[in-house]
């Protein structure tokens, strides 16, 4: 797991620096919301329905919203609403981002809780064509979306991995005191399998 967030934190992408109250809109989520249920249903009365709202709510927040950007976004119908050119691009740019949006916190949860991601395994020796091999390499089912990665290292550089880590977990051939004895003179708990 330690992997996969130093991935996210290390990232080429530079976080931009946003002063939230200098690009404030004046628009919220909601208004966003409504215009992708007016989108996909093509009516108010189906897109309030979709939100649980009354028709004459959802006619209120796209006014609102059409204000708040300027254009307008759908060109009313009898009894539909159709999106205008620009209400097409606004539209798709917003439903990118609402996708985007959810799956960046979905895979945050998952994480989080233990669901997904990639387990950073170090290991010294060759592989070779045994259970060792089978661990690192094969996919297992019952892990579901958890990954793991192999790191091979030197056999002594593995504790310092782990302390640093580079790795979430050690396979170690044969007695495991030398990481014992290291645990104890860097004052952290190790405990043997």
């Amino acid at each position: 797991m330690h992997k996969l967030l130093r991935d996210f934190e290390g990232s080429n992408v530079e976080t931009p620096t946003v002063d939230p109250a200098r690009i404030r809109s004046g628009i919220d989520r909601i208004h966003v919301e409504a215009a992708l249920a007016l989108n996909l249903h093509g009516s108010f009365r189906k897109a309030a329905d979709a939100l649980n709202m009354k028709p004459a709510t959802v006619n209120r927040r796209i006014r609102d919203l059409e204000f708040l950007v300027g254009v307008p976004l759908f060109e009313r119908r009898h009894r539909r609403a159709v999106p205008t050119r620009f209400g097409k691009i606004f539209l798709r740019q917003s439903a990118r981002m609402f996708v985007d949006f959810h799956a960046m916190v979905e895979g945050m949860r998952r994480i989080s809780n233990g669901q997904a991601g990639e387990v950073a395994i170090g290991y010294y020796g060759p592989l070779g064509a045994g259970p060792l091999h089978s661990l690192l390499l094969n996919r297992d089912p019952q892990l579901g979306e958890i990954r793991p990665v192999p790191v091979e290292f030197a056999s002594g550089s593995l504790f310092d991995a782990l302390i640093a880590e580079t790795i979430d977990l050690a396979i170690v051939y044969g007695p495991t005191s030398q990481f014992r004895e290291k645990a104890r003179s860097s004052g952290t708990n190790a405990s043997s399998p």
